[in-house]
């Protein structure tokens, strides 16, 4: 059996080109210089309207920073200003954010193939779509809602609350499988269904079902101002002035009416979520790759996809031993699986059978001769081993023997130096589509949507695809209908209701060695199912599974041989799985205090090290490209070293000089979101 890829990906790449970042330290210019040459990469018209766009405080702020800069003066407060904007302008041109214009969305067919090599020269932006966050229309409906005084009125909008079955119970998740919750078991007009895309068409409908009153009318002007604004707004795009005032007299009239602030905060460095969301295309049509590109990334993942399903299986293999042994061929509800296993955690683990045993053993030895050969290999010098695929990792999965439909959902990189092309693995999730969140502004969703439908019913056959609803209401958890079961736990489905059910009704027995799934719609329909998630234990049963890609360095160093931060960069099969990695805490600066951050790593690490590495510190989810050869960014990491923060770092890969995606001012970094299922 092989890995193949569903036909489209999602080329997610920056709106500014790395060179923008990569030209502060040209030359190693000098403080003085370096802090000029950040304030002028901030300054044009599209740099200002990303600041503007991500941090309008920051944007505010902007022209008076600089002022203070050009008098030479640099005090705490400047550096802490020189902190941000660097950050600012790293996430612009060195990080692959889905925001708006400057983290625009492409999307490709992996069959379809560049005829010239020209065509990598993509735009990257053209064009916007701006949606209204749901969090805003739910508060304001609920002020609508308190004012008008009909919480009661609109029968017709009585549901099921999330987690409610049919007899009234309510079941509440928790980290011991679900219990009893006191919260009522339906809902009325002010609950919205988690990942609307136009949350404010929903709010208006719901308000004109309320009987005839003045304050209903007045509320549904207000949400009809509100779609006005976003049209607005929308039409403020490439035109910063406009859109800088227009966004503060907004914000300004959203928030007298909410009676708050119409923003949240998360995370130190990009603080602010707004009442609107802005995402752009990057290219208005399909894409494709260079040629022999699908079958170099195909042939690359099968040996890292192949050794990842081994753990999978195991654990899969285990639990399904469990279960028979414990409630034989009986239908049994889900949660009360849960329930069992709660009490006795290490249940499946005691009563695994041999073939487990067997299995892990030979997994042990498969680690064991990599670890030799990858020793062997460091003998030859430099910073970079390839190991070939191991041969005992077939018989290993022969030996468990088929589990179910497996799918992975990796980000991929593609590093160019020297006309050649290298593989690299970046993220991995666990969906079996590509990211919903990420379609609605595409020319060509609709295409996508209705493949991804086939794809899912093909994939899941004879059952129906399904995906747990949670209470999701930021923005990520938009996306189109892709025609699966919504299985409420904690969020309502947007779904109708023969394409809704209660994640606590569902139910399993086995037939043979495969898991039945069974649910109860809210209409009263009995479905079998595929639940397509790592929610609730139930990866290890369901029929379809997203496969966990092995973290390679940290699965070959482990505690019992060698720290990964010891490791070379490491390719397995073609594929680079490891990139090269460093650890610098406080402790040890302190040995060496009149030494840089970057000297200090020499001597830990040896000569070699890379220029751009990006950095994870406590303080902040995010990581931050540091440019070693920059004054400005190198303060940034003994600014965090002094707040106590251990640096977590990683080689920049691809660095700048290796990326392989063009826009007209120059290089962008990238990756490929790829959904790959095993056949």
């Amino acid at each position: 059996m092989s890995w193949q890829f569903f036909p489209y990906f999602l080329l997610r790449a920056t709106g500014f080109p790395v060179e923008k970042l990569t030209h502060i330290a040209e030359g190693r210019p000098g403080i003085s210089v370096e802090r000029e040459r950040l304030f002028l990469a901030l300054s044009d018209d599209a740099s200002r309207e990303a600041l503007m766009t991500s941090a309008p405080l920051v944007d505010e702020n902007f022209d008076g920073w600089w002022a203070r800069a050009k008098t030479g003066r640099r005090n705490t407060e400047d550096r802490k200003r020189e902190r941000v904007l660097w950050r600012y302008l790293q996430r612009f041109a060195a990080k692959n954010d889905s925001t708006s214009f400057f983290g625009a969305i492409g999307a490709g067919r992996f069959d379809f193939e560049m005829l010239e090599k020209h065509d990598t020269r993509l735009p990257v932006d053209s064009g916007r779509s701006v949606f209204t966050t749901q969090w805003v229309v739910e508060r304001l409906l609920n002020v609508a809602l308190s004012e008008i005084g009909e919480h009661d009125a609109a029968r017709a909008y009585r549901r099921r609350a999330p987690g409610a079955d049919s007899e009234g119970h309510v079941w509440e998740p928790g980290g011991r499988g679900f219990r009893f919750s006191e919260d009522p078991a339906e809902v009325g007009i002010e609950a919205l269904p988690s990942g609307l895309l136009d949350p404010v068409a929903e709010a208006i409908t719901r308000l004109r079902s309320l009987p005839d009153s003045e304050a209903r009318d007045r509320w549904v002007e207000r949400f009809e101002w509100l779609e006005k604004q976003r049209q607005a707004f929308e039409k403020t795009a490439r035109r910063p002035s406009e859109r800088r005032s227009f966004l503060k007299s907004h914000q300004r009239e959203l928030g007298k009416i909410l009676g708050e602030n119409p923003s949240r905060h998360e995370g130190e460095f990009y603080a602010s979520r707004g009442p609107l969301h802005e995402q752009a295309e990057r290219t208005g049509r399909i894409i494709g790759l260079e040629k022999g590109w699908r079958e170099g990334f195909e042939q690359a993942l099968n040996p890292l996809l192949e050794l990842s399903l081994v753990p999978a299986r195991l654990e899969r293999v285990i639990f399904r031993h469990w279960f028979r042994e414990t409630f034989g061929e009986d239908k049994v509800l889900w949660r009360d699986v849960l329930d069992t296993l709660a009490k006795a955690p290490h249940e499946p683990e005691l009563r695994a059978p041999p073939e487990v045993r067997r299995v892990r053993e030979g997994l042990k030895i498969v680690r064991a001769d990599l670890q030799r050969e990858l020793e062997r290999l460091e003998k030859g010098g430099g910073h970079e081993v390839a190991l070939a695929p191991h041969p005992e990792v077939a018989r290993l999965l022969e030996e468990l023997g088929p589990c179910g439909t497996a799918y992975a959902n990796p980000d991929l990189m593609v590093a160019v130096s020297g006309g050649h092309h290298r593989w690299v693995l970046a993220e991995a999730h666990y969906l079996p589509n590509l990211t919903g969140s990420l379609l609605p502004p595409l020319a060509c969703a609709e295409e996508i949507v209705a493949a991804t439908r086939g794809f899912l019913h093909d994939l899941t056959a004879p059952d129906l695809p399904a995906f747990p609803v949670s209470f999701d209401h930021s923005f990520i958890s938009v996306g189109p209908d892709f025609g699966a079961i919504g299985l409420e736990l904690s969020g309502l489905a947007k779904e109708p209701p023969d394409r809704r059910a209660t994640f606590a009704e569902l139910e399993c027995r086995l037939e043979g060695d495969r898991f039945v799934f069974e649910v109860m719609t809210h209409d009263g329909h009995l479905l079998r199912v595929a639940p397509m998630t790592r929610t609730a234990r139930l990866h290890q049963a369901s029929p379809t599974f997203a496969v966990p890609v092995l973290d390679f360095g940290s699965w070959l160093a482990g505690p019992d041989w060698r720290p990964r931060e010891s490791l070379p960069r490491i390719l397995y099969g073609g594929l680079i799985v490891h990139r090269r990695r460093f650890r610098l805490s406080p402790e040890t600066c302190e040995k060496m205090p009149q030494a840089t951050p970057f000297e200090v790593l020499s001597a830990m690490y040896g000569g070699g090290l890379p220029r751009f590495m990006f950095m994870r510190v406590p303080s902040e989810p995010k990581p931050i490209l540091v440019d070693w050869q920059s004054e400005l960014a190198t303060d940034l990491a003994k600014w965090s070293l002094g707040r106590g923060e251990t640096l977590e770092l990683s080689e920049m890969l691809p660095a700048p000089d290796e990326c392989w995606l063009e826009g007209p001012d120059g290089h962008h970094t990238s990756e490929l979101r790829a959904v790959i299922v095993r056949r």
